[in-house]
């Protein structure tokens, strides 16, 4: 994890929610990456809100799968190893906390899943 040291706005969110985005981001970039396990995991302030991306060194997301990512049922895992669930449930989770989930494969190899939230209004320096 390597830390910026850029100060982010703060977020309204479920906190239950955002751990659940966050565990399955975390877990998928995991399985993707097989025995070379290589994660970056991104807090930064991005377009009015807060970016936390997690990407990988797996093979990529293949481009007929990209369109299907957030489906329900949808797995690119051996059958047995995956429900389909965890990304469409992160994307609803995403959305239901007025933010967006979206995928990409990075061009230097692997993928990269961010998460985006609006910024909190109203927030002070003391916070909420």
């Amino acid at each position: 994890i390597r830390r910026l040291g850029c100060a982010v706005p703060p977020v309204w969110g479920v906190e239950s929610d955002l751990i659940q985005i966050a565990l399955n981001l975390l877990v998928n970039a995991v399985q993707a990456s097989e025995n070379a396990v290589e994660i970056e995991v991104e807090v930064a302030p991005a377009a009015g809100g807060v970016a936390l991306c997690v990407r990988d060194r797996g093979d990529g997301i293949a481009p007929q799968s990209l369109p299907h990512l957030f489906d329900p049922f949808f797995t690119t895992k051996p059958p047995g190893t995956g429900t389909g669930l965890g990304l469409s449930l992160s994307y609803d989770l995403a959305r239901r906390n007025g933010g967006r989930l979206e995928a990409s494969n990075r061009s230097d190899g692997g993928a990269a899943f961010c998460l985006w939230l609006p910024a909190a209004e109203g927030e002070g320096e003391s916070g909420r």
